[in-house]
């Protein structure tokens, strides 16, 4: 009868320490983890040894060498495409650019060769709507976005986008 009872409160106080430690170990929901800045710069035409923090010393950048030391730096990216614009919409996108079929450079302005054809596979001048870009992912989540410099995915007559093809149609806040 005495080993029953000792069993019993055991296998109570196990119960209990165990509920205890279940109930220690959950968090608040409502607090929200702290999200941090991402500040992501697209640079075209920059070499992986132009800037002071990759061991240049022909060239003063302070600002970037303190964004690097304080950040993330990505240094086994590659680009998508040997040219801006398909680069420019993989990045925004995380898609091929065969598959966004921004497959060339688009121009500023229309080219003397738009008439003949480049080859077999069709290639667009702007990013299609339809296709979620980081900065729309982004916004889901909470965040204010913004665009600053060359967009280049709106199409070639820079004087007449369409607002459909502007960063701000693509989860961008503003656009500078």
């Amino acid at each position: 009868m005495k080993s029953k009872l000792i069993n019993y409160w055991c296998k109570s106080l196990l119960m209990l320490f165990i509920l205890s430690v279940a109930i220690s170990c959950t968090t608040d929901q409502s607090q929200e983890a702290e999200k941090p800045n991402i500040l992501y710069i697209m640079i075209d035409d920059l070499g992986w040894m132009d800037l002071r923090y990759q061991g240049n010393t022909d060239y003063y950048t302070p600002n970037i060498d303190r964004l690097a030391k304080q950040g993330m730096i990505f240094t086994d990216a590659y680009a998508a495409a040997p040219v801006c614009s398909p680069t420019r919409a993989a990045a925004m996108t995380g898609l091929s650019p065969a598959r966004l079929q921004i497959t060339n450079h688009i121009p500023d302005r229309w080219q003397f060769y738009n008439d003949k054809e480049m080859g077999p596979g069709r290639s667009v001048n702007q990013l299609d709507p339809k296709y979620n870009t980081i900065a729309e992912r982004l916004k889901s989540k909470g965040y204010a976005t913004g665009f600053i410099g060359k967009w280049h995915l709106s199409g070639p007559d820079g004087n007449a986008i369409p607002a459909e093809y502007m960063p701000t149609n693509h989860g961008f806040d503003i656009n500078i």
